[in-house]
């Protein structure tokens, strides 16, 4: 009889296998050679500047780019065999916000995969959709439309509405872009509990100090994977170096890395040669 390895026997099989991974969008290459591997209970933040890749990672879980190399295998299936529980909570920016919709019927379309009479849905999914407004708090909105919400409103909208389908995994990409501080820390409060709750959460940002640092792992991408592993192997002026193309100083506070402003070097966002870096404010998300 064959004996797992000690790792695999702790570990278990990862809920997200990717192989080797080159994918795109119409015969354009977008990352290359990408190996990684996401364990349940997992919470990893996808760091990079604009275009390195990183909603690209995400929208191969869920099948939604052209694979040219490799595979991406989610709970041991391809995403094209049939879809695993996934939510998926897009960008703020991408959403037209004139579709004539209330907040209700945003967080009911997450049910619209498991319900084959869909706009028709059971008193149980309405109660589920409802308990999960309440817990967001947002149910004193749900019959308002989409678009007279507050950022932060809107996100938590989308949350709902992925968290109602009960997913396994959870894909977030840039969740505090655009957001206050205030909604910023709430979002990553929350996406903290839901992580203790047994969630595996993947998310983008382009927020070091805010949210990068406070992420239990990093991957760093730029088309392909340059380094990943905890804030502290991962923030390091080399690391950044070769994710920006731009010296950005680290320091250490309290054993916690904090890349060190520099506006008279970088842009007006912190970044070099336009790419999207923020670096923020540091506040604490135990």
């Amino acid at each position: 009889m064959l004996h797992p390895l000690p790792h695999e026997h702790l570990r278990g099989a990862p809920l997200v296998e990717i192989i080797g991974l080159s994918c795109g969008y119409e015969k354009q290459r977008v990352l290359n050679r990408v190996d990684l591997q996401i364990m349940k209970g997992d919470f990893v933040g996808l760091l990079g500047p604009s275009g390195s890749g990183k909603t690209t990672l995400l929208r191969s879980m869920l099948g939604a780019v052209s694979v040219y190399e490799g595979e991406v295998l989610v709970e041991g299936r391809r995403p094209s065999e049939g879809r695993p529980r996934i939510g998926y909570v897009p960008q703020l920016e991408t959403i037209d916000w004139n579709f004539p919709v209330t907040v209700r019927e945003v967080v009911m379309m997450g049910r619209t995969m498991e319900n084959r009479f869909f706009p028709w849905f059971r008193k149980e999914e309405k109660e589920l959709a409802d308990r999960m407004m309440e817990q967001l708090g947002i149910l004193h909105l749900a019959g308002r439309h989409i678009r007279e919400l507050s950022g932060g409103q809107q996100q938590r909208a989308f949350l709902a509405r992925a968290l109602v389908s009960s997913p396994s995994l959870l894909l977030l990409d840039e969740p505090t872009s655009g957001v206050d501080v205030k909604t910023r820390d709430d979002v990553m409060h929350l996406l903290h509990d839901l992580n203790h709750e047994g969630v595996t959460i993947v998310i983008t940002t382009h927020e070091i100090n805010a949210v990068a640092v406070h992420l239990p792992r990093l991957v760093c991408l730029a088309g392909r994977v340059l380094a990943e592993g905890t804030p502290y192997d991962v923030i390091t002026t080399e690391v950044l170096r070769q994710t920006y193309g731009a010296d950005m100083p680290v320091i250490h506070y309290e054993g916690m890395p904090i890349v060190a402003e520099s506006p008279h070097r970088y842009g007006r966002n912190g970044g070099a040669n336009g790419d999207e870096v923020n670096v923020g404010h540091s506040h604490s998300h135990a």
